[in-house]
């Protein structure tokens, strides 16, 4: 996979990494969109704010966090085990060294 903003000039196939993303530049759609994306569903919402953070879980049980603005989240109707689609812009991915637990 090639991505366009690796901190790791010398990354080389086969390395440990880990794949970031802020959970603010993340979109979500539903699967019928015809985008392509990583499919989860819906476990929970925590409002903070004007925002909410969505916590998706992804078919190998992974978490996401995605965070949006109420009025970005209106249109999707969000509920418990709806499913949908997450996506980013290539240019918001980061590739730090090694494996890490993140939170």
């Amino acid at each position: 996979m090639m991505l366009p903003r690796s901190e790791l000039p010398d990354a080389s196939e086969g390395k440990a990494v880990t794949f970031i993303v802020s959970t603010e530049n993340m979109q979500m759609s539903r699967p019928d969109c015809g985008q392509t994306g990583i499919a989860a569903s819906v476990a929970g919402e925590e409002f903070i704010g004007g925002s909410a953070m969505v916590f998706l879980e992804a078919a190998d049980g992974r978490e996401i966090k995605v965070q949006k603005s109420h009025g970005e989240l209106t249109s999707l109707a969000l509920h418990t085990g709806l499913e949908v689609l997450v996506q980013w812009a290539p240019e918001s991915c980061h590739v730090l060294p090694g494996e890490h637990e993140l939170t």
